[in-house]
């Protein structure tokens, strides 16, 4: 279960799917809108792995983040990050963190489940527990091979999808391949 607080965020989320568009080659102005999000939790305890999906015009993208308590050894920094409950973050490009890789490729494996959203405020006090506003499926049978995390998303029907292990997220009016092992 994924403990989401109510906090302050500086740079904010809308900030850090900017700069992700941008770094995939979109306008530095890019006007993103959330159209939903998953997250897994790491068995570890290590990071916390979370993907928006977001449309720009009548394209879908996604960008994934690994959140992390200490500066990554390897990985593409996103942004540092002040969380008014848990200090000072990191937040990565998921594609590029060793360890968001292995829980990203676990779930394509249907190893790990997605994470409920467990809601808090600053204090720490519980609030609700959500269910995820996408919801993931495991589909395809070859559960070999590297994990691919695209950050440009086509729309499929189930149909579009066979061969490799895939994970397709779907929500109000959309369905997308978020990762597949291939």
């Amino acid at each position: 279960m994924a403990l989401i607080y109510t906090a302050r965020l500086d740079p904010d989320k809308p900030e850090w799917i900017r700069r992700r568009l941008v770094a995939h080659g979109l306008p530095e102005d890019v006007t993103a809108e959330k159209v939903g999000s998953y997250r897994f939790d790491d068995p570890t305890g290590e990071i916390g792995v979370e993907s928006m999906l977001v449309r720009v015009g009548d394209r879908l993208y996604q960008t994934a983040f690994a959140y992390r308590g200490d500066a990554p050894a390897e990985g593409d920094v996103v942004a540092e990050v002040e969380h008014s409950v848990l200090g000072h973050r990191w937040v990565v490009d998921a594609a590029t963190d060793p360890d968001a890789r292995r829980i990203l490729a676990a779930a394509v494996r249907g190893e790990i489940p997605q994470a409920r959203l467990e809601m808090h405020d600053e204090s720490g006090t519980y609030l609700e527990t959500r269910a995820p506003d996408l919801t993931l499926r495991v589909i395809g049978a070859d559960a070999t091979g590297e994990l691919e995390v695209p950050v440009e998303l086509s729309e499929t029907d189930e149909a579009d999808v066979d061969g490799p292990r895939c994970l397709v997220a779907e929500g109000d009016g959309v369905r997308a391949v978020v990762a597949r092992l291939s």
